[in-house]
C-alpha cells in the first residue's frame, strides 16, 4: 500500500468530516433512505409486549456469569429481538422528520442493520412494531424458537447516505453493537448463541429474499439449540419495500462487500485462515466487587443513551480494569472462538491508581504501561477527530490489530515498507490479494485502514483509476463480479 504523492487525496474522499457543518452541506434530505423496512400484504406475528425479567445482574451478565438454562420460548427470543433492535423511544428533527432511538448504538443513529428470524419459516423483524413479517412459509412446520437462526443484514447506503464511502466502515460497527447486545441479553436469559460469519452468501442471501448488493448479509447466530436454516421453503419469498431508491448505490461499496463473499467450499479454509491470526482471550472474569449500581441488563439497555459530554469525576482502578476485562473477553464467534482479531490501547486521564498515559490491555486483562505522549487528554482528542469528548472522559479506548498477520493469513504477500518495523503504523505493501480483498480482511479483523492504493508506475494514473466511478450516486450498477476466497495458510 503506498501512500505518496496525489493518491493522498483518496484519503479526502473516505475520512469523517472535522466538523458537523462539513457533513450537513453533503446531506441531502430527501435522499434519506427509509429508517424500517417493511414488508405490506404479509402475515404478521405479533411479538409479545412485555419484557422478561432477568434474574442475573449486568455487571455479573457482563462479566461472563450466564444465567441458569432456560428455554428460548417466544417470550424469551421477543425479548431478545428487542433489546438487540428495538425502538425504545423517538422524537422529531428540527425539520420535522421523526428521529428514532434504538436499544442498540449505531454511527450517526442511521441503523442500517436488518434482522430476520429462521423458525418454521423465515421472518422479518419490525422493531417499530415488534413483530415478526413473513418472508417465507415451511409448510408443515412448527415456530420452534427454541431451536431458531438470527440472521443479520445491512443496508449500506443507510450509512453511506451521509457518510458516503465510509460508511462501509460504520455498517460493521453497528451490527457488533447490535450483536452484542443480543448476546448479551441471551447470557442473561440462559440461551445459548454461536455468531458465525462464515457462511454461503449466496445460499444466505436467496434463503431471506435480499439481492445481496443493496442489502447484504453480515452474520448468522443460531439462537437456543441451534437452528436449521436449510429447511425448505415453499414458494418464493414475500417481497419487502425497497430499502433504497434507485441510484442510490456507492460502486466502491458494492464492488468492497462483493470481493469478500464465500461459496460453502471456501467457509472452512477461510475459518482455518482468520483462526490462526487469533490471540487468547479469557471467555469470563470476576464481576466487580459491590458495584455502583447493581441492576439487571434490560434495565442498563433501557437507559441507555449517546452521551457528548463526561463528569469530570474520576474511576476506580477497579472499576475500569472490570470494564475493560468484561468488554474484552471472548465471544462465542467461529472466526475466533476462545479468542480476539484485535487489541486494545487505553489513554488514561484520570483515574485512581493509575497514573495519566497510554496502556495496553493484555491478554489477562491487565493494564500495560506504554510509551508515554505528553498529553494524554491532548493526544486522545486529536486521535478522534479533534472531539472534546475523547479527552474529557476518564479513559479513552483505541481498538487496533495487526494487520499484516490477517492480510498473510488470507493468502497476501505481505512487507512492511521502508526500515520500520511491522506493527509501527508503517506503510504495507500487498501482493496477491485484490485492492477490495485487502480492505475486506481488515473490516473482517477490526484494523482501520486510512489509506489504501495500490501501487503504480504513475500515480496520476492512479488517482484517475481509483476515482473512477466512486462518485456519491450511481444511475446504473453492473452485478458485481464474484471472487472467491482462497489460501494457502494452514492452522
Amino acid at each position: 500500500m503506498s501512500v505518496n504523492g496525489p493518491v493522498e487525496q483518496i484519503h479526502e474522499i473516505t475520512r469523517i468530516p472535522a466538523t458537523q457543518d462539513g457533513t450537513a452541506d453533503r446531506l441531502v434530505l430527501s435522499d434519506q433512505p427509509a429508517a424500517f423496512k417493511r414488508y405490506p400484504g404479509a402475515a404478521r406475528r405479533t411479538l409479545p409486549a412485555g419484557l422478561l425479567s432477568s434474574n442475573t445482574s449486568a455487571v455479573d451478565v457482563l462479566s461472563g456469569v450466564k444465567a441458569g438454562a432456560g428455554g428460548c420460548g417466544e417470550d424469551t427470543l421477543a425479548s431478545i429481538l428487542f433489546l438487540a433492535a428495538g425502538v425504545t423511544r423517538g422524537r422529531r428533527s428540527a425539520a420535522g422528520a421523526p428521529v428514532w432511538f434504538r436499544t442498540s448504538m449505531s454511527a450517526g443513529n442511521l441503523h442500517p442493520i436488518e434482522i430476520y428470524v429462521v423458525a418454521g419459516g423465515v421472518w422479518h423483524y419490525d422493531p417499530w412494531r415488534h413483530g415478526l413479517d413473513c418472508v417465507r412459509e415451511y409448510a408443515g412446520q412448527p415456530h420452534a424458537y427454541d431451536s431458531a437462526t438470527v440472521i443479520l443484514t445491512a443496508v449500506p447506503y443507510r450509512s453511506c447516505w451521509k457518510y458516503a464511502e465510509r460508511g462501509f466502515r460504520h455498517i460493521y460497527w453497528d451490527a457488533g453493537t447490535l450483536l452484542s447486545n443480543l448476546l448479551a441479553a441471551a447470557d442473561a436469559y440462559g440461551v445459548e448463541a454461536q455468531i458465525e460469519l462464515g457462511f454461503d452468501d449466496d445460499e444466505v442471501a436467496g434463503l431471506i429474499g435480499v439481492d445481496g448488493v443493496d442489502e447484504v448479509p453480515l452474520a448468522v447466530v443460531r439462537v437456543g439449540s441451534g437452528g436449521n436454516c436449510r429447511q425448505g421453503p415453499v414458494g418464493s419469498a414475500n417481497e419487502g419495500s425497497p430499502v433504497v431508491r434507485d441510484g442510490q448505490r456507492i460502486r466502491l461499496v458494492v464492488q468492497a462487500h462483493a470481493e469478500g463473499n464465500l461459496a460453502e467450499a471456501d467457509v472452512d479454509s477461510w475459518r482455518v485462515a482468520i483462526r490462526s491470526t487469533a490471540r487468547r482471550a479469557w471467555p469470563a472474569v470476576a464481576p466487580l466487587a459491590d458495584p455502583p449500581h447493581p441492576i439487571r441488563l434490560e434495565d442498563v439497555v433501557l437507559r441507555r443513551g449517546s452521551p457528548r459530554r463526561f463528569a469530570p469525576d474520576g474511576m476506580t482502578r477497579a472499576e475500569v480494569e472490570w470494564s475493560l476485562s468484561a468488554a474484552t473477553r471472548s465471544t462465542p464467534i467461529d472466526v475466533s472462538p476462545g479468542g480476539t482479531l484485535i487489541e486494545h490501547l487505553v489513554h488514561i486521564h484520570s483515574v485512581d491508581g493509575l497514573a495519566p498515559g497510554c496502556y495496553r490491555v493484555t491478554a489477562e486483562g491487565e493494564l500495560e504501561r506504554r510509551d508515554d505522549h505528553g498529553d494524554v487528554r491532548r493526544c486522545s482528542r486529536e486521535l478522534c477527530l479533534d472531539q472534546a469528548h475523547a479527552g474529557d472522559s476518564a479513559f479513552t479506548v483505541f481498538h487496533v490489530g495487526d494487520l499484516k498477520t490477517v492480510l498473510s493469513a488470507a493468502g497476501g504477500q505481505v512487507a512492511t515498507s521502508g526500515n520500520a518495523p511491522a506493527g509501527s503504523g508503517a506503510e504495507l505493501e500487498v501482493r496477491g490479494l485484490t485492492l477490495e480483498r485487502v480492505g475486506e480482511v481488515a473490516f473482517t479483523a477490526g484494523v482501520p485502514l486510512y489509506l489504501l492504493a495500490p501501487v503504480r508506475a504513475s500515480l496520476e494514473e492512479a488517482f484517475m483509476e481509483l476515482t473512477a466511478g466512486s462518485v456519491e450516486y450511481q444511475a446504473a450498477m453492473p452485478e458485481p463480479r464474484q471472487r472467491r476466497f482462497a489460501t494457502t495458510t494452514e492452522a
